[in-house]
């Protein structure tokens, strides 16, 4: 044979190769995404992809809810009103049928490990407990007792079972938490539930409406859950949709929230989850309504997102309106199809593997294995937070301080980063016990010479610090900056007659200040340092320092030549900066504490802040009062009418500035034409 016909042979060998035995990043039809350590959506490797379809020829008709035990899934059949078993071990084994003519509309499923069945029945409103052969050994109808409440909703949608045997029942619409029942089904009262907060609105109402209107206003009432798991140590989870914030929730046995993440707001959650389960390792799985699964770990730090909506094409790992999600002991994850009446199964990959072997280890004590898990993760994908946060943690469980911080930082942790480096300077002042104590003595002494009196030259005693600068010139202005700290009535005055300050000295501190501002923006410490330095753009932060502090000192003067202050603008400008003298003085101090403070010790920065802000408010009160020489009301008016002219030239120039781009549109698109129909003549 020619060689060119032997090339061929080859080709189409090779094409029908891989036509039978399709690579697995060809199964992934939807990308895999984690959170960075920038806290940003990136693409990394597949964590799973999807495998099996079942019940494609079962005729499920709106089915609501799935659950898998011990290696048995089992499916609310809603409007069929029955519940199929499909053995996952065996899979020509025939599906199971029960509870035909003994549930109306199961919305809601659980087994627990002997294998009973409890069954959220819509169509009944009954809770149905049955054993692993469909017999009926229980049924909870709505509660009588006067703790349920009188105006309480009894629609039972979801139900789930701790270990020892307490029914949690999510009622359609209930507001007041999950409806607790004892294995023998007495009504224990309620579980959980979320919390409202009032708007300035209903602050007003609660003055002027009495109780009863007030009890029928609906808006007050908690947002009902709208699904529930529990993992086997018996906790519960709930997620909330349409919520703002905190919409999955992990209880403890009083009902509160107790997911870290999501009480520190930085979880990636989605106000459209339709169903949790949680995995043998603790990891939480939610499924949205817009087909996208989310796995996190038990802390609520997200591990995974992958999945989506099946729009044009029906493709495996897509759906059409996902309404369950359940995770076997292999860690496969099965999604429940609504409206295509199937289950999709999806295996994990190596990847999602070594984060679950990672989180296993950990889980047992074993950490330096653990740690061998992650850094493969990290070798995968380097910008893992999840994998930089569970770095941090087994270092921090085996004392190495140094690096979990190291880790810890790199993870925009900043609650266990606090721990890590509370340990390190603890470490550190223990170690140097002597020269701690040394500088102490040392910074006393030196404040008791600063503040210490000093003979006069003429034989009276004054403290230095009060002492007005002699003297004219910059370094004067500059010194002048404590005495309006300390005199701001008398700093005033000296403004006012022109004795200190001149517009030079003003314009320098107003720089200095900007850098302070600049100084404390970028290097306070990590731990309360919020800003997102990455995407600042520094022209933005100087505009909205310098634009306030411009426009004060043009409309306060202009508001007080009408009202016939005394003040020239120059005075005005001047006073305004040097009115700002405690922040400049104070803050540099703040942001060089803030490197060596811990979480707790936190407030110590905010009392100062608050501290600094009073002053700086009472100081640029008590300047346009002298320099103006206004009364106290008058000066309050001046204030007012300062902030409300400010506010309508903010908002003037942002439509002037909207105003202007569409008239810059219309003209380049008018040149635009008239160029074309040039060219075309």
């Amino acid at each position: 044979m020619k060689k060119g016909g032997m090339l061929c042979v080859l080709l189409a060998a090779l094409l029908v190769f891989l036509c039978a035995f399709p690579v697995s990043a060809g199964n992934s039809t939807a990308n895999t995404y984690t959170v960075s350590v920038n806290w940003e959506w990136i693409k990394t490797q597949d964590a799973y992809l999807p495998g099996q379809v079942y019940f494609k020829d079962e005729g499920l008709n709106r089915p609501s809810d799935i659950v898998v035990m011990n290696m048995k899934m089992y499916v609310a059949d809603s409007d069929n009103g029955r519940i199929l078993i499909k053995d996952l071990n065996d899979r020509e084994k025939p599906t199971e049928i029960l509870g035909e003519g003994i549930v109306n509309r199961p919305t809601g499923i659980y087994v627990t490990a002997d294998g009973t069945i409890y069954v959220a029945d819509a169509g009944s409103k009954t809770v149905v407990v049955m054993g692993p052969d469909g017999g009926v050994r229980l049924t909870i109808g709505e509660p009588d007792s006067p703790m349920f409440g009188a105006d309480a909703m009894w629609e039972p949608s979801k139900v789930a079972v701790d270990g020892r045997g307490n029914i949690y029942v999510m009622s359609e619409g209930g507001f007041n938490g999950l409806v607790q029942f004892s294995k023998t089904g007495e009504f224990l009262g309620y579980f959980g539930s979320n919390q409202t907060s009032k708007s300035l609105v209903e602050t007003i109402q609660d003055i002027f409406f009495t109780a009863e209107q007030i009890a029928q206003l609906f808006n007050r009432k908690p947002a009902a859950f709208t699904n529930v798991a529990i993992d086997q140590d018996g906790l519960v989870y709930t997620i909330t949709a349409n919520g703002e914030g905190n919409v999955v929730k992990k209880h403890n046995v009083a009902g509160s929230n107790i997911l870290p993440a999501s009480k520190n707001r930085n979880m990636f959650d989605d106000t459209n989850f339709a169903d949790i389960t949680v995995g043998k390792w603790g990891q939480i799985y939610v499924v949205s309504n817009t087909g996208v699964i989310n796995e996190y770990d038990y802390n609520g730090n997200i591990h995974f997102s992958f999945g989506g909506l099946s729009i044009a094409t029906d493709l495996n790992g897509l759906f059409t309106v996902p309404s369950g999600i359940a995770v076997d002991d292999n860690d496969c994850v099965y999604v429940l199809d609504y409206e295509k009446g199937i289950v999709q199964s999806f295996y994990p990959t190596a990847f999602a593997n070594m984060t679950h072997q990672a989180l296993s280890l950990y889980d047992r004590g074993q950490y330096e294995d653990s740690m061998v898990y992650w850094k493969q993760v990290l070798q995968l994908s380097g910008s893992s937070q999840v994998a930089h946060y569970g770095m941090g943690k087994c270092y921090m469980n085996l004392g190495d301080y140094e690096n979990a911080a190291y880790h810890f930082k790199i993870a925009s942790d900043k609650a266990s980063y606090s721990d890590a480096y509370w340990e390190l300077r603890d470490q550190w002042m223990t170690e140097h016990t002597v020269f701690v104590v040394l500088g102490i003595v040392m910074v006393v002494v030196l404040l008791f010479v600063l503040v210490h009196k000093r003979k006069h030259k003429e034989g009276k005693y004054v403290y230095s610090p009060y002492v007005c600068p002699p003297g004219k010139g910059f370094w004067a202005d500059m010194k002048f900056m404590a005495f309006s700290c300390r005199h701001p009535i008398d700093a005033a005055l000296y403004i006012k007659s022109g004795q200190k300050v001149s517009t030079f000295s003003a314009v320098v501190v107003g720089i200095l200040g900007v850098l302070v501002y600049l100084f404390d923006y970028v290097y306070r410490g990590f731990i309360f340092n919020h800003n997102s330095l990455r995407y600042t753009q520094y022209t933005v932060v100087l505009a909205t320092v310098v634009i306030p502090v411009v426009l004060w000192a043009i409309c306060n003067y202009m508001i007080a030549t009408i009202h016939a202050g005394d003040g020239t603008f120059k005075k005005v400008f001047r006073s305004t900066i040097y009115a700002f003298s405690p922040y400049i003085l104070i803050t540099p101090f703040t942001t060089i504490l803030s490197m060596f403070l811990t979480n707790d010790e936190g407030f110590i920065l905010t009392i100062i802040s608050n501290v600094v802000v009073v002053w700086v408010v009472i100081t640029l009160f008590l300047f346009i009062k002298k320099v103006q020489d206004f009364t106290f009301w008058e000066t309050v008016k001046n204030i007012l009418i300062t902030i409300f002219l400010i506010i309508v030239i903010l908002i003037a120039a942002a439509l002037i500035y909207s105003l202007w781009n569409s008239i810059s549109e219309f003209l380049v698109s008018v040149y635009r034409e008239v160029f074309y129909r040039g060219l075309n003549k």
